[in-house]
């Protein structure tokens, strides 16, 4: 069964306790710098941050964010948003 990620994670800009954080073109990042999008997984019994920073990487690798923001920057709600499968 599908679910958002929005239940899984919190995501918003400089998010002080986030696991990792994500650059305005989506590529993850441990550093806060700027105005980056923090990621903290919330059901640590679901989703492990280390896999999703991972997830997140292949995402930025394979051009996934410029096939469906293009030049815009990443906003939490894209993240937030995005549907996953539970398994």
């Amino acid at each position: 069964m599908a679910q958002q990620l929005k239940l899984l994670i919190k995501a918003k800009r400089n998010l002080v306790d986030a696991d990792f954080f994500l650059t305005d073109k989506g590529e993850p990042t441990d550093a806060n710098v700027g105005d980056f999008i923090g990621i903290k997984v919330t059901a640590i019994d679901k989703l492990d941050a280390k896999y999703l920073s991972y997830w997140f990487l292949n995402v930025f690798n394979n051009n996934v964010w410029k096939q469906n923001i293009g030049n815009r920057r990443l906003a939490p709600e894209d993240i937030l948003n995005i549907e996953i499968e539970d398994r």
